[in-house]
């Protein structure tokens, strides 16, 4: 059975009935002419508001948004944090960023959060990276907000957890934010 194709942002937004359908295409539209990302488009638009994105994706709405395709999934950094971690704090490796520097190389590691405001979980990220990739040249964590829905398929597609294996987790074994959508 083929997996249904990832979601974008405003197909996300219009399922939450955030938006109109017709909608999604003038934000972005409207984004790419003037360089913005889809939440400040669709706010200089008047489709939506502020709190509508603090809604939906908390007080730190601005962070970036990063759209995860487990077909394109990257092979770099899939060992550097545990099923169990990934699961406990919502967060998975999206791969790495290679940093200027003409003598050494550096390398920043990008990690995508299910709550990037969830302190515990940036802390759990950043020490597990600092431990895993030391000697690597590890300049630093850069953050991402992901969606649960694309979460759990790469989850499932890269690391082969089954979504009903998560559904009997004990609630401390799993990121908050993840047992919400499941239990939906």
């Amino acid at each position: 059975m083929p997996t249904p194709a990832p979601k974008r942002i405003g197909e996300y937004l219009v399922d939450r009935g955030l938006l109109k359908a017709a909608d999604v295409d003038r934000v972005l539209d409207h984004g790419r002419r003037h360089g913005l990302r889809f939440g400040e488009s669709a706010m200089a638009l008047g489709v939506l508001t502020r709190d509508d994105l603090v809604r939906v994706f908390g007080p730190r709405f601005q962070v970036d948004f990063l759209h995860l395709d487990p077909a394109y999934y990257p092979r770099d950094g899939r060992d550097v944090f545990t099923v169990d971690a990934m699961v406990r704090f919502g967060m998975l490796t999206v791969g790495f960023k290679d940093l200027g520097g003409w003598w050494k190389r550096r390398r920043a590691l990008n990690v995508g959060l299910l709550d990037p405001d969830r302190a515990d979980a940036r802390k759990a990220a950043e020490l597990v990276a600092l431990q895993q990739l030391e000697g690597h040249g590890l300049a630093g964590v850069k953050f991402y907000l992901v969606l649960a829905e694309e979460f759990l398929r790469v989850l499932e597609s890269a690391y082969g957890v089954a979504v009903e294996s998560l559904r009997s987790r004990a609630p401390e074994e799993i990121d908050p934010t993840l047992r919400l959508f499941l239990d939906r």
